[in-house]
């Protein structure tokens, strides 16, 4: 599907039985197939698009290159965190222990499948404005990719599938998952994903609330007691949760999951480092002390690329200088003083706890009135050392035009215009796989309205 510019904002509904209504309708009912298939409850309800969208060739090539600068980036500041006692102070979180043990119990151990956040300039240049290690949206994703066609050699779960059998071959891999007030449809995404990976090979399961409270550490092994009485061994597991929630044990099966980790029983497919789940990295990639650090440590061609990619960060804190669009530097401390159009920062909570994910503590400055600007500043600064703060530039998008199947409201045809974009990219081992496409003119966080969600092709 070609994308149309359009800078109008505008929501069309219509209810008339079109032949593109009726195009759609087909499509919803085969996607709900193949979403129930390894789920039988399992139902498309967010905006369907008939095709998946196209992009700028140059805008796909630049995020495939990012694939291996990402893995580097990651390498690199894995070695900074271990190395550099002031980061380890800025970035450690401290209200329990075991955030310090899991920084440091598998020192080697890096992210084999980050997600991040892609939202394009006017010039349709990708951006990464989150680098995320717990990944969601995983389902959904690998059936629309199935639905179009997509899930070929740059399919997530095939490629997840090869990338887990050259690493952990013959070994077990649980996808964990855990009861939560706002996630509480996890276990419905990990249940068919382990069914997809089972297809390919892999000696997968879902573990959620129930089971959880079913592993037990023997010193040596992390064992899953099942409902049979026989006892299964997981050597490997991939995060539907928050790190916090399992350092702050808030779940039954914690403990002992722990206990495993530590004693390197069983590994993780992203880590349980809170250290590298901090959106603070950006900051530091930006920090003029670490500049000829990341320049070396990365090399050249991968300090260019991301350094195109990575919106300028800084950490929100007092005594902090930040950069306008003008170039003028500006006192932190003086931004809600400044007119709405030199506001042009989102605010967000820099790590892994039970309010930074999902876009809740973000603010857009820009669209806040200076005292409520202000406000959300100081509130900033009084938590700077406990919840840290980022301030990032925004990336305005192109705003597009697109027509989709509203299943959430009787199967009405929706006309989006002014829409913007946001991508998730999923990268394997540095290669990129599936990338998902979401698209909204209700509100700057696109996926918290009515979006469409489809895929990209390429």
């Amino acid at each position: 599907m070609k994308l149309r510019e359009s800078n109008r904002i505008e929501t069309i509904v219509s209810e008339e039985d079109t032949p593109e209504r009726q195009r759609l309708l087909k499509v919803k009912e085969e996607l709900n197939r193949t979403l129930s298939r390894d789920n039988p409850e399992e139902r498309a309800d967010w905006l369907i698009a008939e095709e998946p969208f196209e992009l700028p060739d140059n805008a796909i090539e630049k995020m495939r290159k990012a694939g291996p600068a990402l893995k580097r980036f990651f390498e690199v500041a894995n070695a900074l965190f271990l190395r550099e006692p002031w980061i380890q102070s800025r970035l450690e979180k401290r209200m329990t222990p075991n955030y310090a043990l899991l920084n440091r119990a598998q020192p080697d151990a890096l992210p084999l499948m980050p997600r991040p956040d892609v939202v394009f300039d006017r010039d349709w240049n990708p951006k990464f404005v989150e680098l995320e290690i717990t990944v969601c949206a995983r389902y959904d994703t690998a059936a629309m990719a199935e639905l179009y066609g997509l899930d070929g050699d740059n399919g997530l779960i095939r490629n997840y599938a090869e990338a887990f059998k050259r690493r952990w071959p013959g070994k077990t891999l649980a996808l964990l998952t855990a009861p939560h007030p706002i996630w509480w449809y996890i276990i419905d995404e990990a249940i068919p994903i382990a069914a997809r990976l089972q297809r390919e090979g892999v000696d997968a399961l879902a573990i959620g609330g129930e089971e959880l409270a079913s592993l037990h550490f023997d010193g040596e092994r992390l064992l899953l007691r099942q409902p049979d009485g026989n006892e299964k061994q997981i050597h490997v597991f991939d995060r539907f949760i928050d790190i916090y929630e399992i350092a702050e044990m808030t779940h039954p099966g914690m403990a002992p999951l722990l206990d495993a980790y530590f004693a390197g029983a069983v590994q993780s497919i992203n880590t349980c480092k809170q250290s590298l789940d901090e959106k603070e990295w950006m900051c530091l990639f930006w920090d003029p002390e670490l500049r000829s650090t990341w320049k070396q440590e990365l090399g050249d061609e991968h300090d260019t690329l991301l350094r195109e990619m990575m919106p300028r960060t800084w950490r929100v804190e007092p005594g902090a200088v930040i950069e306008l669009v003008s170039g003028k530097l500006v006192p932190m401390e003086q931004l809600g003083s400044l007119p709405a159009e030199d506001r042009s920062f989102v605010l967000k909570e820099s790590g892994t706890s039970s309010t930074s994910s999902g876009a809740q503590s973000l603010r857009i400055l820009s669209e806040l009135d200076a005292e409520a600007a202000q406000s959300a500043v100081e509130g900033a600064f009084a938590n700077h050392t406990t919840s840290p703060f980022i301030l990032q530039e925004i990336i305005e998008s192109p705003r597009i035009s697109f027509t989709a199947l509203n299943t959430r409201d009787g199967d009405k045809l929706v006309t989006q215009h002014g829409a913007r974009m946001k991508l998730s990219v999923f990268y394997v081992d540095g290669k990129m796989t599936n990338v998902k496409f979401i698209a909204s003119n209700g509100s700057f966080a696109v996926n918290w309205s009515d979006c469409v969600e489809g895929m990209v092709q390429y």
